[in-house]
Formats: C-alpha cells, structure tokens, sequence
C-alpha cells in the first residue's frame, strides 16, 4: 500500500506493450507508459511547496488525494477563496494562486479544507512574498 510521501519513481524501457484492443501502445520513440496512484483516504493530504514563494512558485499542489475529492482555499476569517475538484483520479490538483474571481491571492496565512466521500482534513498554508 502506497501512502503518503512515500515516492517512488522508476524508468523502464518497454516493448511490444499492447493495449486490450492488440493496438500497440509502446510503438516508436518518444512514448511513455505512467501510472498514476490515488490515496484510499485523506490521513495523509500534503502541499507542496511549502512555504509557497509568489516570487518563485506559480502553483502549488494538494497531493495524496482520493479519486475523488474537493478543496477550499480558506483566508484568516475563514471565507472562501478558491474550490478546486480532483475529478480525473491521478492523487492531486494545483492551484493557481488565484482567486474564484481570477486575483492573485496576498501573501499570508491560509487554510485548506478537503473533503472526501466520508471525512474532511483541515490544514494551514503560508504564502510568502
């Protein structure tokens, strides 16, 4: 069981990979074969990077989530700033540094909230200059 950061990356050259159809799907150069795994709950939701730099990063990414799960980026006063949907089940979303209404977001503290089918998980970013 793959969980939380735990990363593991391999590179292996495949041939003659066919896909349920016979097509070949490893036919000449340049084709990759990736996996993409999603967590079974949220115990171990992380972001990345942490802290996040407006100077320097452009995203920042919730990883380890569940096929299916949904985000809000919360200010101090706990309104919220952005949603943001995992629907393509590959464990993690980024997020733009902006706004529902397309501002980019202030240095500062913020929360997270993500909810799954049956629990939510409540976290603390920071965002710096």
């Amino acid at each position: 069981k793959l969980r939380g950061r735990v990363h593991l990356w391999a590179s292996r050259h495949a041939r003659d990979v066919k896909a349920a159809s016979g097509r070949e799907i490893t036919k000449g150069a340049g084709n990759t074969l990736g996996f993409a795994f999603t967590a079974e709950d949220l115990a171990d939701v992380y972001v990345y990077p942490h802290p996040v730099r407006l100077a320097t990063d452009e995203t920042v990414t919730f990883a380890n989530l569940p096929a299916s799960a949904s985000i809000e980026i919360l200010d101090q006063r706990f309104s919220v700033v952005r949603t943001l949907r995992e629907t393509d089940a590959n464990g993690g979303v980024a997020w733009d540094l902006r706004t529902d209404s397309d501002q980019q977001v202030p240095p500062g503290i913020y929360f997270y909230r993500v909810q799954g089918q049956d629990e939510d998980v409540l976290g603390k970013l920071v965002i710096k200059r």
